[in-house]
């Protein structure tokens, strides 16, 4: 997904505007990144041409940017930060930063456009978690772990935290091609190159297709589709997502059967719960449903996910 670094600087001006801090100080999560597309980049103490040189970034090499103001940018690579020219850097948000909650008080619309009218994809309850990949203007690009789409960015709360996001959310992969890995536009062989990725490189995966042949992956600020049989998942999301077999399944708030008081609610067959935890014993799942945490039994629950490998939380 290609901008102009012009357009980034009014992303970045959001963010910092929702987010106090995140842009501005180097002490903080960059917002923004930028690939060095310069033959090599000077990084210099001020934003002044004259001022003294901090060092050199070699052509191709990613750098945290955390502010840009007319043609300079603010900057940090490894132990190296001061000002460099931003016309020396292909410049955009940083994909895997920002965690969010959703702040409305009914479910939120995730869309396919930038488009009030657009298709609902998916929607997020009051209080749920998703990964925001671009912020443009009034709209923000997640990913809900299942999908990925637009929402009115006034909608959510951001945070800088990305453990959230990093651990549930997506899962990391390794390219393994004897060739380089092409990122398509589309599920479509003849689509559009995005970038295309080394063998052994590691990738973020927020969701495969359907039919499983393609996996969305998101590498360097690139984002786009690739064959799932070019990735070999090195750490897959912590969540794992079943459905009640009974009729009406106890959603508990604590792994506890014989409290009656602790009932939640009762969820319907074939609700889909995402699953985050365990008991020790494995005999209890900790369970999130429209945006509640809760505990299910094991019994009860179907799921292709191997639920032993679940963190134990409680």
């Amino acid at each position: 997904m290609k901008r102009s670094w012009s357009v980034v600087v009014l992303i970045a001006l959001l963010v910092a505007a929702m987010v106090p801090g995140v842009a501005q100080a180097q002490d903080g999560v960059a917002t923004l990144q930028g690939v060095v597309t310069a033959d090599a980049m000077a990084i210099r103490a001020e934003a002044n041409i004259a001022a003294d040189l901090v060092g050199v970034v070699e052509h191709g090499e990613l750098v945290e940017v955390f502010e840009v103001e007319g043609n300079w940018a603010m900057v940090r690579y490894g132990d190296l930060s001061g000002y460099a020219f931003a016309a020396d850097m292909d410049i955009s948000p940083a994909n895997l930063y920002l965690d969010a909650t959703v702040g409305t008080r009914s479910d939120l619309a995730v869309r396919s456009s930038q488009d009030i009218s657009g298709d609902v994809v998916e929607t997020l309850a009051p209080g749920s978690h998703a990964l925001v990949l671009l912020i443009d203007d009034v709209w923000a690009y997640v990913s809900t772990g299942h999908n990925v789409g637009w929402v009115f960015a006034r909608n959510l709360r951001l945070g800088t935290d990305a453990a959230y996001a990093t651990e549930y959310l997506q899962d990391t992969a390794t390219t393994s091609s004897r060739s380089e890995v092409a990122v398509r536009t589309s599920t479509d062989i003849s689509s559009d190159v995005v970038t295309t990725i080394a063998s052994g490189e590691t990738v973020s995966r927020l969701f495969k297709s359907e039919d499983g042949l393609w996996s969305y992956v998101v590498y360097h600020g690139a984002e786009g589709w690739v064959f799932s049989s070019r990735l070999s998942v090195s750490s897959p999301r912590a969540y794992a997502v079943g459905a009640p077999t009974e009729l009406r399944l106890n959603f508990r708030s604590a792994p506890d059967s014989s409290d009656k008081n602790n009932i939640i609610t009762q969820l319907p067959e074939g609700a889909e719960v995402l699953l985050f935890g365990r008991t020790e014993d494995g005999a209890w799942l900790h369970a999130r449903y429209e945006g509640q945490a809760g505990w299910v039994s094991a019994e009860f629950i179907a799921t292709d996910y191997d639920v032993t490998t679940l963190p134990v939380t409680g």
